[in-house]
C-alpha cells in the first residue's frame, strides 16, 4: 500500500513528466515545417541571374537586363542590354526572360494568433505551426513581415524553417479594459488568459500615469511600438486620448522607433496623425473619411496600411464568393478549410459571443462597405499607402491573403504598378532602408521570379518561379 506521502509524490512525478511530454509535443507542433519549399541545388556564395525583366517601382515599368549578380546576399551588380558583363564564377538561375521583383512585404501580421478559423469554429487555444506560416508566407513571395502584435508563441518558437524577414512588435499599448484585451479574455481559455494579456498588451490609465512603463516598453525589444486607439471592438470600448497617443509617440521616437497605431474610425486616424503617429495599421472602417479628414492624413505624412480584408471575410465566407483562389485552398489551414466548407449562416446565426455579439456581426458589412469606399478615397487623394492584411485574424491565410489583398485592391480600381509599390519600395522606405524593395547595388537579394506580368495584373504574383530570400534561391515544392 502506498503511503500518502509518497502517493503525493507519484502524482507530482507523472504530472510533471506529463508537463513535460505535453511541452515537447507542443514545442513540436509550433515547429513543425510544412515543406512547402526547397532549396536550389546550387545555392552557394555567388549568383548570376540573367536575362529577367526587371521591375523599377519608380516608374512602374519592366527593363530588360542581361545578368544581375548576387554575393553573399546583396546585389552587386546589374547589367544592361549591351553591358560588357566580367566573367562569373558561381550559379547561374537561368531568368529566362520572366519578371524579376523585389520580395513583397505584408505590413501588418500576427504570427502564432491562429490558423484562420472564424471564431464559432474555435475551441480552445489551438497549437498553430509558425514554422509552417513563415514557410507559406515566403511560399509566396513574402520575404518581409511587420508584425501588429508580439509572435503569440515566441517563447516556443526555434525559427527554423525558411522564413522571410520579422519585424517584431513591442506589445500593444491600450486603455485600461481596450482592445484587444476584451477579446482574449474570451478567447483564450483559463488558466492562460492573464498571461497571454501580460505578454501581448500594455494596458495604462493614461500616459501621464505610465511614464515609467512606456518608457521601459519604447527601449525594450521591438523594431516599432504598436499602440492601441480603436473603440469599435467590441464596440464603444474604452480607448486612448489624443495626447496618450502624443506622449507614446515622444517616447518612442526618442528611442529612435516608429509608432503604429490600430485605428477604427475617421476620428482615430485623424487624432492618430495630429499626435504624430508613422503608420496607421488599418484604413478606416466605422465610417467615411470625409474631405477635411483626407487632407489633414495628406498634410501629416502618414501611412495607412490597406487591410481590405479584415471585414470582408465574413460576407465571402457567408456567401461563399468569391471562391477560394487556389493559393489559398494550398496554403490554408485545415481548420480554416473545414470551417470554410461549413454553412455560415446557421453557424454564425446560433454563435454567441460577448466580443461578436449578434449585433456587432449585424455591423460587419457597413464595415466592410466603409473600408472599401475609405480605401479608394486614400488612394484618390494621394496619402501614402501600403499592402497589409492582419494575418491571424479569421479568414485569412499567410502568404495567399497577401496576393488576394492585391488583387482585391485591382478590383476596386487601384493600378497594378502602384500596387507593386505598395508592397515593395514603399514598406520597404518606411522600415527605414531606402535600398529595401527595390533591385539595384546594395540592396538585400530578397527577390521573387515570375512568370507573368504582374505590372498588368497583380494576379501574376501568383505564380512564382523562384523565391530569393538573402541570395539563397528556393523553389517551389512539386
Amino acid at each position: 500500500m502506498i503511503k500518502p506521502a509518497r502517493y503525493i509524490v507519484v502524482i507530482l512525478f507523472v504530472l510533471a513528466v506529463a508537463g513535460t511530454f505535453g511541452l515537447f509535443q507542443v514545442r513540436a507542433t509550433i515547429n513543425e515545417p510544412a515543406g512547402l519549399l526547397t532549396p536550389w541545388p546550387h545555392n552557394g556564395t555567388n549568383l548570376r541571374i540573367t536575362s529577367v525583366r526587371l521591375y523599377d517601382p519608380d516608374s512602374g515599368d519592366l527593363k530588360s537586363v542581361d545578368a544581375v549578380d548576387i554575393r553573399h546576399g546583396r546585389i552587386t551588380a546589374i547589367y544592361g542590354t549591351g553591358d560588357s558583363i566580367p566573367d562569373h564564377y558561381g550559379a547561374t538561375l537561368e531568368g529566362r526572360q520572366r519578371v524579376l521583383l523585389p520580395g513583397l512585404t505584408d505590413f501588418h501580421v500576427h504570427l502564432g494568433a491562429s490558423d484562420g478559423r472564424p471564431p464559432w469554429a474555435m475551441d480552445g487555444l489551438a497549437m498553430v505551426s509558425v514554422a509552417s506560416q513563415r514557410e507559406a508566407f515566403l511560399y509566396s513571395g513574402i520575404t518581409a513581415v511587420v508584425e501588429g502584435s508580439p509572435n503569440a508563441l515566441a517563447a516556443l518558437d526555434q525559427a527554423l524553417a525558411p522564413s522571410p524577414r520579422v519585424y517584431p512588435s513591442t506589445r500593444m499599448i491600450t486603455a485600461l479594459d481596450g482592445h484587444p484585451i476584451p477579446m482574449y479574455q474570451e478567447f483564450v481559455p483559463w488558466p492562460m488568459t492573464g498571461l497571454v494579456i501580460d505578454e501581448q498588451v500594455l494596458a495604462i490609465a493614461s500616459a501621464d500615469t505610465s511614464a515609467g512603463a512606456i518608457e521601459a516598453l519604447v527601449n525594450g525589444p521591438g523594431h516599432h511600438v504598436k499602440l492601441v486607439l480603436d473603440g469599435a471592438i467590441p464596440w464603444d470600448s474604452p480607448r486612448l486620448t489624443e495626447a496618450d497617443v502624443a506622449a507614446v509617440v515622444k517616447h518612442a521616437h526618442a528611442a529612435g522607433k516608429p509608432v503604429y497605431v490600430h485605428i477604427g474610425s475617421a476620428q482615430d486616424a485623424v487624432m492618430a496623425a495630429r499626435a504624430g503617429a508613422d503608420v496607421l495599421m488599418h484604413t478606416p472602417y466605422v465610417d467615411l473619411l470625409s474631405d477635411s479628414d483626407l487632407a489633414e492624413l495628406k498634410a501629416s505624412g502618414v501611412a495607412v496600411v490597406t487591410t481590405a480584408q479584415i471585414w470582408e471575410w465574413f460576407q465571402r465566407g457567408l456567401n461563399k464568393q468569391p471562391a477560394l483562389t487556389g493559393l489559398e485552398r494550398q496554403l490554408a489551414s485545415p481548420g480554416l478549410l473545414a470551417a470554410w466548407a461549413d454553412d455560415w449562416h446557421r453557424a454564425s446565426a446560433d454563435y454567441q459571443s460577448t466580443t461578436f455579439s449578434q449585433d456587432y456581426l449585424a455591423r460587419l458589412s457597413g464595415f466592410n462597405a466603409n473600408l472599401t469606399e475609405n480605401l479608394k478615397r486614400l488612394y484618390q487623394a494621394g496619402i501614402p499607402q501600403i499592402a497589409g492584411t492582419d494575418t491571424g485574424i479569421p479568414g485569412l491565410t499567410p502568404g495567399a491573403s497577401l496576393i488576394r489583398e492585391l488583387q482585391l485592391l485591382q478590383s476596386y480600381g487601384l493600378a497594378a504598378p502602384d500596387l507593386l509599390r505598395m508592397a515593395t519600395s514603399a514598406p520597404g522606405t518606411l522600415l527605414g532602408d531606402s535600398n529595401s524593395g527595390r533591385i539595384q547595388p546594395g540592396s538585400a537579394a530578397d527577390l521573387v521570379l515570375v512568370e507573368g506580368d504582374p505590372t498588368s495584373d497583380v494576379s501574376a504574383l501568383a505564380e512564382l518561379a523562384y523565391v530569393i530570400q538573402a541570395g539563397v534561391v528556393y523553389q517551389r515544392r512539386q
